[in-house]
């Protein structure tokens, strides 16, 4: 089985940590490819970031849906998901929508961390859209952005390894 996940942004540094939990975590007889977006934002924290990667998403997918048995959206928004879904028969998801679902089997309730406080609005429609009103207890913001969580996620990760002076 062939695997396409994509990340919607731009980051180089994102996409590498993505790739590297995709490889962790993929089964022995799963191929699982990891491809971003040039032209579109560093990270998706509006709308507007949504509409661009969207745009670019569209084009790119184009090329690539012959040529893998599924795909996974890696970004909290789902972006795209319903979208992609209407061009292919294969399996899309997102990663939103998974990490809800997996959730019910840890617990009876939940909560969401956004990054951004104008995310949460899009957050409560997709928890209505996927059904889980009754279980979503709370969508909290952490005040970070995309890129700024994951440079301040690698500096711990690089004081703990030494590595940083």
């Amino acid at each position: 089985m062939k695997i396409l996940c994509i990340n919607p942004n731009s980051s180089l540094e994102i996409t590498k940590s993505i790739e590297d939990a995709c490889h962790k975590y993929a089964l022995p007889n799963t191929e699982v490819e990891v491809k971003f977006i040039k032209k579109v934002p560093r990270g998706i924290e509006s709308y507007l970031d949504a509409v661009i990667s969207e745009k670019y998403l569209l084009e790119k997918f184009k090329e690539w849906k012959e040529h893998y048995d599924g795909f996974i959206i890696a970004c909290h928004s789902d972006i795209g998901v319903d979208f992609l879904r209407e061009l292919t028969t294969k399996p899309v998801i997102g990663i939103e929508e998974a990490s809800m679902l997996f959730a019910q089997t840890l617990g009876y309730k939940f909560s969401i961390l956004s990054l951004k406080r104008k995310k949460i609005p899009q957050k409560e429609d997709l928890v209505k859209k996927y059904g889980f009103e009754n279980r979503c207890v709370s969508i909290r913001s952490t005040g970070l952005g995309v890129i700024a969580t994951y440079k301040e996620k690698r500096k711990k990760s690089l004081y703990k390894k030494g590595k940083r002076q």
